[in-house]
């Protein structure tokens, strides 16, 4: 498992707002786009895309949010 360079408290906030930004409960949280979302808002991150969009499906199925396993290989 890949050491995650910021603070998992930093991963965790973005990963929330990302998902809590999406107000329209109908339409998926997309992986792939949240992926590049938060590859933007935290460059450092050295997780992998599959691994960073782990977290997104969980945290969104946390959250009772629908989710588009999107993500190209």
């Amino acid at each position: 498992m890949p050491v995650i360079d910021m603070t998992s408290k930093e991963l965790i906030r973005a990963i929330d707002h990302y998902i809590n930004s999406r107000r329209n409960l109908e339409w998926p949280i997309s992986t792939a786009q949240a992926v590049s979302a938060i590859r933007y808002e935290l460059p450092e991150c050295t997780l992998s895309d599959k691994e960073l969009a782990d977290i997104v499906a969980s945290s969104a199925i946390q959250k009772h949010r629908n989710i588009a396993f999107d993500l190209q290989s």
